[in-house]
């Protein structure tokens, strides 16, 4: 496992290989004021040529989903006339 850790500012764009005609050309990830977002590029054609036109997410952690889900099957609690608004 790679012991480097992205400074902010730092950027990595790869070439995303996909069948799908909609998914974006690039794909990658860059650090803005500490938090991680994705990268989304897709090549498009203008007036001028050709540009990337592209899209910033925040990087969301994928969960398990091996794990079993959680079941609530309680019951809200009533509320009586003891609230203070």
């Amino acid at each position: 496992m790679s012991t480097y850790q992205k400074k902010d500012g730092d950027i990595s764009v790869f070439t995303n290989h996909s069948d799908n005609a909609n998914a974006p050309a690039f794909k990658g990830n860059v650090v803005l004021q500490g938090i991680e977002y994705q990268v989304s590029l897709w090549r498009r054609q203008g007036a001028k040529g050709e540009f990337l036109a592209g899209k910033l997410q925040v990087k969301v952690e994928v969960v398990d989903r091996q794990a079993p889900a959680q079941s609530y099957t309680s019951k809200p609690e009533p509320h009586g006339d003891d609230l203070p608004f």
